[in-house]
């Protein structure tokens, strides 16, 4: 069971500067909440206390001259990880709502609540952390707990819109992926993160951009022991590259948009595609539209089974969306990799990062050489007329396709392994690679300017 209490700074905002107060400028709430744990599966915890800030994106409100204030805070308050170490540290240096206890959360590999049981290796994907007999990551798959036990989301939905009454103790809930501490297994230059987007429990590099909630914990018992992400400890090879790593740059933005059908197509002659200018296509769907396939979320975000379906539906000869064949969602260069990417990857994966543009990545080239945006900022930032050809953008991740070796750019290669599926953040700029139960959205493109030629005026 779990109860939440409330504890206020009171007496603190009164001018006196003392530590644990709220300042003008610190972006808290002023209010923590404390979720106390008694759970009789597991004497070893004894009981647990896991208190939260209810401001759950205090960086999104800092200034730089805040005292719990770091360098590397993206504008919307999302960091890379080793920023979100120092960040935290700095929350304990200046005693944030009076405790000097905060920690990243933690993950746990045999959490048996999750949806997806890879043994031994981890435990991933949904419903982890929830409070079932004898699961060991219950509570202490801390994110996880939070989302689904104390906040009341639930899997595939977006915590704004599907959650209990004790939502509304919290502020600043970012629909979007949180940092844990916990290291991926076996690879500790990627960390466990939390999707408050659709419960989903995964792993990124460390120097993807989250947000932050940090936690702090007491036990009567003994707390489980999980090892850290290098970046806390700052034992990465890659150390010399804080924060989101930036060692490449990106061409100067260069804008080739063109309208066409009537603005429902906006062509990019870089890579020779027509995204549809509606960017999330599949939130807009009836279900009674031909094009509807069960297993769209109502946020429009699908997994990749649905997203087969989706484009077959698409792309129906006896019926095709637009009177178009050839809809997909935009490609990499076949492999993925592409020399501009911050992160190079050995083997068959795509090469992930920032400043993943150019012709070898659709969204990339979309994203940083059309949109003009830079690494770490959201597409809501940045307005342009580029940018208003399209609606429906959502700052969060989208599919993207690898045609492999062999294959026509507009053909998926979806027999690509688990992890290995190209993705692009409109959130941050970011190029990750995905699990197939994961619900990302999808944006549209068909194979050149999209217009029959005889519908064509030019």
């Amino acid at each position: 069971m779990y109860e939440m209490h409330r504890h206020t700074d009171c007496g603190c905002c009164n001018g006196s500067g003392r530590k644990g107060c709220k300042q003008p400028n610190d972006g808290g709430s002023g209010r923590r909440w404390e979720d106390r744990h008694r759970d009789r599966h597991h004497p070893l915890y004894g009981g647990v206390t896991l208190t939260w800030p209810a401001d759950a994106n205090i960086a999104g409100g800092l200034r730089p001259d805040s005292p719990y204030w770091v360098p590397g805070i993206n504008p919307d308050g999302s960091m890379a990880l080793s920023t979100a170490a120092e960040f935290v540290d700095k929350l304990n240096q200046n005693e944030y709502l009076g405790i000097t206890t905060w920690s990243l959360p933690i993950t746990i590999f045999d959490d048996t609540s999750c949806s997806i049981d890879d043994s031994p290796v981890t435990h991933f994907a949904y419903k982890c952390g929830e409070n079932v007999p004898g699961n060991p990551g219950y509570p202490y798959s801390e994110l996880g707990n939070l989302f689904y036990n104390v906040l009341g989301g639930t899997a595939h939905n977006n915590i704004a819109t599907s959650h209990g009454p004790n939502y509304y103790l919290f502020r600043n809930i970012q629909p979007y992926l949180y940092w844990s501490q916990t290291g991926q297994s076996g690879a500790l230059t990627f960390s466990n993160d939390f999707w408050f987007q659709n419960g989903f429990q995964g792993t990124e590099s460390n120097h993807d951009s989250m947000f932050v909630l940090p936690v702090s914990v007491t036990t009567t018992g003994t707390a489980p022991v999980t090892t850290p992400s290098c970046a806390l400890a700052q034992t990465c090879m890659n150390a010399n590259l804080p924060g989101l790593g930036l060692d490449t740059t990106v061409h100067p933005a260069r804008p080739t948009l063109q309208p066409r059908f009537d603005l429902q197509l906006i062509y990019d002659s870089v890579t020779d595609v027509a995204y549809l200018a509606n960017a999330n296509l599949a939130a807009t769907l009836p279900k009674d539209c031909p094009y509807f396939v069960d297993g769209i979320n109502p946020n429009g975000s699908m997994d990749q089974g649905t997203l087969i379906n989706f484009l077959a539906a698409l792309n129906n000869p006896a019926h095709p969306f637009m009177g178009l064949i050839g809809w997909n969602v935009p490609t990499t260069v076949a492999g993925g990799k592409n020399p501009d990417c911050t992160i190079p990857t050995s083997g068959m994966g795509p090469d992930i990062g920032y400043n993943c543009d150019g012709t070898v990545n659709d969204r990339g080239e979309l994203y940083y050489n059309q949109f003009g945006i830079e690494a770490g900022h959201t597409v809501d930032e940045k307005w342009s007329w580029q940018r208003f050809y399209f609606y429906n953008l959502v700052p969060d991740y989208y599919w993207e396709c690898n045609p492999k070796s062999g294959l026509p750019p507009s053909q998926c290669a979806h027999t690509t392994p688990d992890g290995e599926i190209p993705s692009f953040s409109l959130q941050s700029g970011y190029a990750g690679v995905q699990s197939n139960p994961n619900d990302l959205f999808v944006m549209l493109v068909v194979p050149g300017e999209g217009v029959p030629r005889e519908q064509r005026w030019w």
